[in-house]
């Protein structure tokens, strides 16, 4: 049998049907154009990680010129410490675990507590005393003692708070050197009380020595112990003053906290 073919039709292999060839050039296509969206996929991520590292280098390269770039909060926005001081009715912040980081500041905050409650109480007593020397026509010296325990006690209790924000914040030298300065102007006052002058106010030596040579050896034996006050006062004092100086000092020298010594700060002032 003869078998007709017509010039215009192809003829196809029966090894290898259409079906299957086209088959396979869809598989290859769709294969070529998923690895070429992988290639402009890491393509895009690699220009977009270079971008990155160039934004990067340039901040640093400014931060090294202008330094790190800190961001302070504005003092509205800072959340103040609420008074805790008494429990039953805080009127005052007294926390020292919290608002004071060293542990030797804080025990110097504890040290100038007490000598607040010692000196309040010695100007408190001082004032008791001169009410007997009114007992010999002594009235001035009993308004005077008045004076002094009313401008005295809140005196010393704004400097206790003084001391204690200073130690809050050991690096700010101008408030801890502000707080020594007005030590020394309490321990001051401290020897002229000891001292003690003639209808004076001041329950110390002179006045004690006076009322016994005039036999008011009641009111005398009174004044003495407001003598010993005055006496412990002035150690007191002394001491605090010596060792916030000096705590001062060491932590200065160690690097702990950076401010200027007590001697620049008096220059400067």
């Amino acid at each position: 049998m003869e078998h007709n073919n017509n010039p215009g039709t192809p003829q196809m292999s029966s090894e290898f049907p259409a079906s299957t060839t086209q088959t396979s050039s869809s598989a290859a296509a769709y294969d070529n154009s998923s690895q070429f969206e992988k290639e402009q996929s890491l393509m895009r991520w690699e220009q977009d990680l270079k971008l990155r590292e160039r934004a990067l280098a340039n901040n640093q390269a400014a931060t090294d010129i202008t330094g790190p770039h800190v961001v302070v909060p504005a003092p509205a926005t800072a959340h103040p410490r609420q008074a805790n001081f008494p429990s039953s009715y805080p009127m005052i912040r007294l926390n020292l675990e919290e608002d004071i980081a060293i542990r030797e500041y804080r025990q110097i905050v504890k040290f100038g507590i007490f000598v607040f409650l010692w000196e309040s109480a010695a100007l408190i007593y001082n004032w008791v005393v001169s009410i007997g020397t009114i007992v010999y026509s002594a009235v001035d010296n009993f308004f005077l003692a008045l004076f002094y325990m009313i401008i005295g006690v809140p005196t010393l209790y704004l400097l206790t708070r003084k001391l204690y924000r200073a130690a809050s914040v050991p690096e700010r030298a101008r408030k801890s050197y502000a707080y020594l300065l007005a030590l020394l102007g309490v321990v001051f006052f401290n020897i002229i009380f000891f001292v003690g002058f003639k209808r004076s106010g001041m329950n110390g030596l002179i006045w004690v020595i006076s009322l016994f040579h005039n036999d008011h050896n009641a009111v005398g034996a009174m004044a003495s112990v407001s003598l010993f006050f005055w006496f412990v006062g002035v150690f007191l004092t002394i001491a605090l003053f010596i060792m916030y100086l000096r705590l001062n000092n060491t932590k200065r020298q160690r690097g702990e906290i950076q401010n200027a010594g007590f001697r620049e700060y008096i220059k400067t002032r």
